[in-house]
């Protein structure tokens, strides 16, 4: 008989962080203090991430005994892909140290966003041979496409061919003493 499979997963991740650098005062007994150099200047830097990722998959598999031949098919469909944008921005020289905005500041600003992504796509699928249990056939193909290769260069056809022979159910191996499965 006919059995379907399918199943879709979807993952969305986001994050947004946030980084201050406040000056750090070392006080003297004098009254007098020295700023820690790692501390100066004081900034900020506001980032966000979101990751989107999905996977769709579906197969088939179709079962079927005709006397003494068996045969099993399968086909199927696969499909992920991630995209991920982010953003960063920082700005030095807070002129409040308790006020760690952006526009509170009086430095350069730095801007950076990035957007990759990725996807596969591939159909895939499978014949299974045998006669009697004893003579074994298996053609297997796979098409399958990635967005990481150039156009032109991003699918690929992989087949394999298989073939096989089970002697221990032939007629003459039954009554073997020395290997009873072969």
């Amino acid at each position: 008989g006919l059995k379907l499979d399918i199943d879709y997963s979807f993952n969305p991740y986001s994050s947004n962080t946030e980084f201050t650098s406040r000056l750090f005062r070392e006080y003297h007994a004098d009254g007098t203090y020295n700023i820690y150099p790692w501390t100066n200047p004081n900034l900020v830097n506001l980032g966000n991430s979101n990751d989107y990722y999905h996977a769709f998959n579906i197969y088939g598999n179709y079962t079927r005994r005709f006397g003494s031949h068996n045969l099993t098919l399968m086909a199927g469909y696969n499909e992920e892909g991630k995209w991920l944008k982010t953003f960063s921005a920082e700005r030095r020289n807070l002129i409040d140290n308790d006020l760690p905005v952006l526009n509170r500041a009086t430095g350069d600003m730095s801007v950076g966003q990035s957007m990759p992504s990725w996807g596969v796509q591939g159909y895939f699928g499978r014949i299974n041979y045998d006669y009697g249990n004893r003579y074994y056939l298996n053609l297997t193909g796979r098409y399958d496409g990635t967005s990481i290769f150039a156009p032109g260069h991003r699918y690929v056809f992989n087949p394999s061919v298989a073939a096989s022979w089970r002697v221990s159910n032939e007629n003459f191996w039954k009554n073997s003493e020395v290997l009873s499965n072969l």
